[in-house]
């Protein structure tokens, strides 16, 4: 009989016990224990609870109901279990571990570094410190999360935490070999295909995003990556719906919306692209690529001091913005001549600008899919 089965065995056996002798408080301490490892969380918190309208639980049955609200995804309630077990035990590494689960669950990140102040001699732990820096911004230190588990752990988890902020951080050579150690995971080779992506080596890029996304279909970074394989390899289209997929799962990173609103421009759907760009400025006025992209398309649709303006905007918030700079160059270029705007904006996203031929668009959609994003 394997573990799941003893344990329903003997909680139905327990079960059993506790009809004839339903206030006995150690028959209903063993009945919860039992119903947890037989995979009822439900069954085992009802069980403590009504320990609780007899006597207080012990520690041991307060913990079970914490890992009980883990399970039934009630992470606030685990939170406060989990927090009110550690102000007598604080240097509990599994209860802040399980603390800082809980909060990381409720987007609380920087409650999880505080929990793990004291926590981070396991894999496990680390990772999760990992991810809630990244979320934070505080990507330096990530870093040296990685580097002081250098030659201390094998685990992929681990490791593909720290190269995607390795990642973000643009320190290639760190995420390279970090990204080695966690092929294995959907969120290691998404990594990896960022790095083929950097280099130019769009067919290699698209395996390893294949190879992410068959491991977790539901993973932004392989459908922003293959968004960038797509477009260029001349797909706009299906790019554009790889960009608003990963932009609806991320939610706020703002460069997988500049990506959708690129793709969808090139694609002809200008509509579709001043949507994301607009959406972009709701969430943060500073992106200088959306004001770049809502110049490009005023100018599209002929109203050159709508784009004139819009370019200056890009401009004054980054004097490297592309967006800008190219309408900019257009509208020099359209001055005293009869050809039309959309064709001159159709003709500049297409021409060859970057490594392996990439067309001005494409690098812009690349570099806001490559940009910096929060796991």
């Amino acid at each position: 009989m394997d573990d799941a089965a003893g344990a329903s065995a003997r909680y139905e056996r327990l079960k059993d016990y506790l009809s004839a002798d339903s206030d006995n408080l150690r028959l209903i301490a063993e009945a919860a224990d039992a119903a947890w490892l037989a995979g009822e969380p439900a069954e085992a918190t009802a069980l403590i609870e009504r320990h609780a309208a007899v006597a207080p639980p012990p520690p041991s049955l307060i913990n079970l109901l914490g890992l009980c609200a883990l399970a039934d995804d009630r992470f606030a309630d685990a939170a406060s279990i989990f927090s009110s077990l550690l102000a007598d035990r604080p240097a509990d590494p599994g209860l802040r571990f399980n603390l800082a689960w809980a909060r990381s669950r409720l987007n609380d990140h920087a409650g999880v570094l505080e929990a793990l102040a004291q926590a981070t001699e396991n894999s496990q732990a680390a990772a999760l410190q990992v991810r809630s820096l990244h979320h934070l911004g505080r990507l330096e230190e990530a870093l040296v999360v990685g580097d002081a588990w250098e030659g201390r752990s094998d685990d992929p988890d681990l490791w593909s935490a720290l190269a995607t902020a390795a990642l973000d951080h643009e320190d290639l050579e760190r995420a390279a070999r970090w990204a080695g150690r966690a092929d294995t995971t959907a969120e290691g080779q998404a990594a990896i295909g960022m790095l083929a992506m950097a280099e130019g080596r769009s067919a290699q890029a698209r395996e390893h995003f294949e190879q992410a996304l068959a491991l977790r279909s539901d993973l932004a970074r392989g459908h922003l990556g293959m968004g960038a394989v797509l477009l260029s390899g001349d797909m706009p289209t299906d790019a554009a719906r790889r960009f608003d997929q990963a932009a609806e799962t991320f939610g706020d990173h703002l460069g997988s919306w500049i990506a959708a609103g690129w793709a969808w421009l090139i694609a002809g759907d200008a509509e579709m692209a001043r949507e994301r760009f607009e959406r972009v400025i709701a969430l943060d006025d500073t992106f200088s690529e959306a004001h770049g992209g809502l110049a490009l398309l005023d100018f599209q649709e002929g109203r050159p001091d709508d784009a004139r303006r819009r370019a200056e905007i890009a401009l004054r918030l980054d004097r490297h913005s592309l967006g800008g700079t190219l309408v900019s160059s257009l509208l020099l270029e359209q001055a005293g001549k009869a050809e039309a705007a959309a064709a001159i904006v159709q003709r500049a996203l297409t021409a060859p600008i970057g490594p392996g031929g990439q067309s001005i668009a494409e690098v812009l959609a690349t570099r806001a899919a490559m940009g910096r994003i929060a796991p």
